[in-house]
C-alpha cells in the first residue's frame, strides 16, 4: 500500500513541475518568436516576464532532480522495479500535458495583472 502511495506521489510532483518547466518553456519561445516578429515592443510591454519564466523553469528543472533524487532513495528502501520507474515516468508526462492549461492561464493572469 506504501509502494502505490509513493509511486502516485511521485507521479504527481513529476507531472506538476514537469508542465511548470514546459510552460516556462512555451512562454519563452513564445516570447522570442514575437520579439523576432516585432523587435522589441514585448520586451518593453512586458519587461519582468522574460526573467520570471527563467527563474521558475530553473526552479521546475531543480525540483524535478530533487523528485528524482528522492525517487531514487525511496526505491532502494521500497524495491521499485524497472517496470515501476518507466510507468512512472509515461504517467507523469502524460498527465503533464493537460496540467500545461493551468499553469498557462496563471501565466496570464500574472502577466495582466503585474
Amino acid at each position: 500500500m506504501k509502494k502505490i502511495i509513493l509511486t502516485l506521489v511521485f507521479v504527481m510532483a513529476y507531472a506538476i513541475s514537469l508542465s511548470l518547466a514546459l510552460e516556462c518553456l512555451l512562454n519563452l519561445l513564445a516570447t522570442a518568436l514575437a520579439i523576432s516578429l516585432d523587435g522589441s515592443a514585448v520586451t518593453k510591454q512586458y519587461p519582468r516576464f522574460i526573467p520570471f519564466c527563467l527563474i521558475v523553469g530553473i526552479i521546475a528543472l531543480a525540483v524535478i532532480i530533487v523528485t528524482f533524487i528522492l525517487n531514487l532513495k525511496v526505491s532502494k528502501k521500497f524495491a521499485f522495479t524497472k517496470r515501476l520507474w518507466v510507468s512512472e515516468i509515461i504517467i507523469a508526462f502524460v498527465i503533464s500535458i493537460p496540467m500545461i492549461k493551468p499553469w498557462h492561464m496563471l501565466f496570464e493572469f500574472l502577466q495582466r495583472t503585474f
